[in-house]
């Protein structure tokens, strides 16, 4: 309906009171934009935690995927956004979720060298033997005459 198409159009602005009236008004919390991103995500990506915290009291659905299977936490994770990072994995965001690309929110987080995420998702659980287990494939496809020994 209009409230959420309001919603979408309130969401990237980050403006928090009219994104709460909406909500209160019945406004889908999970309604899904242009590239199959949600509200949540888009606002995750841009550091809007106040948007962010609306949504989740509205009981935005954290695990909702884009097309290419990217949840709010990898956008939140890639971008340094602790405080959002803190909030999404408060609220159930699946911490080890992999997009189609295979990649989870901390190996974005490591891939863009954010130390604060890092320590934020691995105190929270995030698997490391699989970062670990890349890890030690890629030096040894870096390096042949290690593996000739």
């Amino acid at each position: 309906g209009s409230r959420t198409s309001c919603l979408m159009e309130a969401v990237p602005r980050a403006h928090s009171a009219i994104v709460k009236k909406l909500l209160d008004g019945g406004a889908n919390a999970n309604r899904v934009g242009m590239r199959a991103r949600t509200c949540l995500l888009e606002v995750a990506r841009d550091g809007h935690y106040a948007v962010v915290q609306a949504l989740l009291d509205a009981g935005a659905d954290v695990n909702l995927t884009t097309n290419k299977g990217r949840i709010a936490l990898m956008e939140a994770a890639t971008r340094a956004y602790g405080a959002i990072v803190e909030a999404l994995l408060d609220s159930g965001a699946d911490i080890d979720l992999e997009d189609m690309m295979g990649r989870t929110a901390l190996m974005e987080a490591i891939s863009k060298g954010h130390p604060g995420i890092i320590h934020i998702l691995v105190e929270h659980g995030a698997v490391m033997h699989l970062i670990l287990f890349e890890a030690q494939c890629t030096d040894e496809l870096s390096s042949p005459t290690d593996m000739m020994r």
